[in-house]
């Protein structure tokens, strides 16, 4: 709650959200070129493709030193050892998403299967 005497400062609104980096999901998978990648349907209703223009300047002006994905110790070094480490416990019959956004996107991933059962190698 603001204090009586203090003045009323009008200023633009600021949204942000934190960000490392930016990758479409066929990026990632070249990152991850050991592992199996199958293509499915998308269940969400949104176009297949989309650029994104994000920056994470802000961040970094701030102090944000980003691990990234590609990088020495990057994120999915760490994310493929913690899936290996803990695979037995992993129901690969729940991997899979099964809901969707509306009967179009159920329809278009009719007959469409998925193996989830490919090990992540580092």
């Amino acid at each position: 709650m603001r204090s009586p005497r203090s003045p009323i400062i009008h200023h633009q609104p600021s949204i942000s959200n934190q960000q490392s980096c930016q990758m479409r999901a066929d990026e990632v998978a070249t990152l991850a070129r050991s592992a199996t990648v199958q293509l499915t349907a998308n269940p969400r209703a949104e176009d297949a493709e989309n650029e994104l223009d994000v920056s994470n300047d802000k961040f970094k002006s701030l102090g944000l030193d980003p691990i990234l994905l590609d990088s020495a110790a990057g994120l999915l070094t760490e994310v493929q050892q913690i899936a290996n480490k803990y695979e037995h416990r992993c129901d690969r019959t729940k991997v899979v998403s099964k809901s969707y956004w509306n009967k179009g996107t159920a329809k278009a991933a009719e007959g469409k299967t998925v193996d989830v059962g490919a090990k992540v190698s580092a």
